[in-house]
């Protein structure tokens, strides 16, 4: 039997998460600023010192040329006192600003994500009209009285799921890639944005007893139940089991499974190129 990679999201809002802390170094990084100012400032103070030592031994008793020589000399030490001065300047304007702390942003926020239950035994296509989630299921012990929903987060949470399910065709669409614009990927957005709300409203307990297969169309993407070793025919799983499915049946049929995808049944067909 085919392993099935399942992809959960924790959707829980009491989850507690765990988060990982990072510096932006800008303390640190305004210090050596601060002492890169210093040392190039006091190297700077002491070439006029020396200019303005120069132009005083060569003044000659030159009143003019004293006065100049003395200017310099002055300006520079009041330089150095200011440069140095500086640190009891900022700590009389305000203290905190000679005790700077680093800006610490969090990243990676990593919530509890709760083992996806399996669905029920395979091979059941009977269905209950459940009080739970307003849901059906398709098998005996389907975990809280539903088959695709088993944690009942899309309707609980049904914004954060959809954003779980995205992920999820993000990561695994078998045709994703092949057509890119303005930067979306085309052909992820059919399936997200085109196909499924089409075919089941991003319900994945929606069961449809009907036409075209006598046994109900299931979940999501609309799929057939029983889930028989072999067949990628399955929608009678968990939501993340029911993409799997759907990926592996376009992989075989292509997009004429789906009457959603279908221009000739009044639906938008896919994108050239997906």
């Amino acid at each position: 039997m085919v392993e099935v990679y399942q992809l959960f999201f924790s959707l829980s809002l009491a989850a507690e998460e765990e988060s990982e802390t990072i510096g932006l170094g800008l303390a640190q990084r305004i210090n050596n600023f601060y002492n890169w100012a210093l040392g190039i400032g006091a190297i700077f103070a002491l070439g006029i010192i020396v200019f303005g030592g120069i132009l005083y031994i060569t003044s000659a008793g030159n009143p003019d040329r004293l006065r100049e020589a003395r200017a310099w000399i002055t300006a520079a030490l009041v330089g150095l006192l200011v440069l140095f001065g500086s640190f009891l300047i900022l700590k009389t304007l305000n203290p905190k600003l000679t005790n700077l702390e680093d800006i610490v942003l969090q990243i990676n926020p990593k919530a509890d994500v709760p083992e996806v239950p399996p669905p029920g035994a395979r091979g059941s296509c009977g269905y209950h009209s459940g009080d739970t989630c307003d849901s059906y299921w398709g098998t005996a012990n389907a975990p809280r009285g539903n088959f695709g929903d088993p944690t009942c987060t899309f309707a609980e949470l049904p914004e954060l799921a959809k954003l779980g399910l995205y992920a999820y065709i993000l990561d695994n669409a078998p045709n994703k890639g092949r057509v890119i614009v303005n930067g979306r990927d085309v052909c992820v957005d059919y399936w997200y944005y085109d196909l499924i709300p089409c075919e089941s409203g991003y319900n994945p307990n929606t069961v449809f007893m009907g036409s075209p297969q006598a046994t109900g169309a299931w979940g999501l993407f609309q799929m057939g139940c029983g889930c028989p070793v072999g067949s990628t025919d399955c929608g009678s799983v968990d939501w993340g089991n029911q993409a799997y499915y759907a990926f592996q049946e376009y992989r075989q049929d292509g997009w004429q499974y789906w009457g959603c995808a279908r221009a000739s049944l009044g639906h938008t067909p896919p994108p050239t190129g997906c």
